[in-house]
């Protein structure tokens, strides 16, 4: 994780994605700039909280981890999201595990200055307001379809959240972890790609992934894992 505190690059960003509309104060001065690695977490489950992020670019999974060790997949960020906001009214505590898919730019606002400056702001209360409700259904969703749908609909699902414009999924983890994710077994989820690969849906080739009929697996997607970003 890099950070730096740039200001006309800071300006430029909030700019680009309307991020003064969040608040009834100019809080430029406050914020700072985050970019992550693939790989990398933005934040593990159980972490405390320093800041309240806004998820400008690139994508990452959230997932959480049960009891029995297993991970659960939630949903893949894309611009526009927010972090944290979930922590604000309790602990300040990370409630789930954020994982960098492709390199990810973060303006973070201290959760301090959050305390001070916008706890009363009713422009913000709005916002967070919107964007919990809009997890919560997200949420649910993936809950009904995880328990509903088959495997292949699931895992093209996945596949097009993470796609690249170049037609590429590239898996972060190893495959035995992306069965994990899927709430499936390896040998199912080795079975459903080859299956995907004898109907000349895809190519795998290491930890990519081509997709050959982005088309056909976008009928098949539940769309569970795709995220809109925020309102």
């Amino acid at each position: 994780m890099k950070r730096h505190r740039d200001r006309k690059a800071i300006e430029k960003i909030v700019k680009q994605h309307g991020l003064d509309a969040w608040f009834s104060k100019d809080m430029v001065a406050h914020m700072e700039c985050f970019t992550y690695e693939r790989g990398e977490h933005v934040f593990h489950g159980g972490d405390p909280l320093t800041h309240f992020y806004f998820f400008v670019k690139g994508s990452a999974k959230v997932y959480t981890l049960m009891e029995n060790g297993k991970s659960y997949s939630l949903r893949i960020y894309r611009p526009l999201e927010v972090l944290g906001d979930a922590e604000l009214s309790g602990p300040r505590i990370a409630e789930c595990y954020v994982q960098v898919i492709e390199p990810v730019t973060c303006i973070g606002v201290p959760l301090d200055v959050i305390d001070q400056e916008t706890m009363d702001d009713p422009v913000f209360l709005k916002k967070i307001i919107g964007s919990l409700a809009d997890k919560l259904n997200q949420n649910s969703q993936t809950s009904s379809i995880n328990l509903l749908y088959p495997l292949e609909n699931r895992l093209a699902s996945y596949l097009m959240a993470i796609r690249h414009p170049d037609d590429v999924a590239r898996i972060v983890d190893t495959y035995a972890d992306l069965a994990t994710l899927l709430g499936t077994s390896y040998r199912h989820l080795s079975r459903t790609l080859t299956a995907f690969e004898n109907e000349g849906l895809i190519r795998k080739r290491g930890r990519s992934i081509f997709l050959l009929r982005p088309d056909i697996l976008l009928e098949r997607a539940s769309d569970n894992y795709h995220s809109e970003g925020t309102h």
